[in-house]
This record gives structure tokens, sequence and C-alpha cells, in this order.
């Protein structure tokens, strides 16, 4: 499993992680909170 953290205009916005069998991303909470944020997208 590999992890790597997302940035979105130099603040980081959640974690991406690598399983075997995919991908994930997970916003933090702090990012979820604040609806004036964008969300992100992430396609393979």
């Amino acid at each position: 499993m590999r992890k790597a953290k997302i940035l979105y205009k130099d603040e980081e916005a959640g974690v991406l992680t690598q399983h075997e069998d995919g991908t994930n991303f997970s916003y933090k909470d702090t990012r979820i909170a604040d609806n004036n944020k964008p969300d992100i997208s992430y396609f393979a």
C-alpha cells in the first residue's frame, strides 16, 4: 500500500491511497467542514 498527500493551492486536501485492488481518496476533515472549498476530482 502506498499513500500520497494531496495538496490544493499549497494546502493539504486529503490522502490518496493505492491498494492492490485500486485507489481511494479521503478528504481531510477540516476540508469537508469548509463548504467554500472546491471539490477535487481524480480520474485514473
